[in-house]
């Protein structure tokens, strides 16, 4: 998933504006660490 996400956010960027390249690279970052909170493993409930 990290290398479909890099090669299409590398993609993307290269084809907008500064302005929403910046937008779009600040959402990447909010993502990224969202994921890294996700707890791992199973979860017994």
């Amino acid at each position: 998933m990290a290398v479909l996400l890099r090669d299409s956010a590398t993609a993307t960027l290269k084809k907008v504006e500064p302005q929403q390249a910046q937008g779009i690279a600040v959402d990447i970052g909010y993502f990224s660490n969202r994921i890294r909170e996700f707890p791992l493993g199973s979860r017994a409930i």
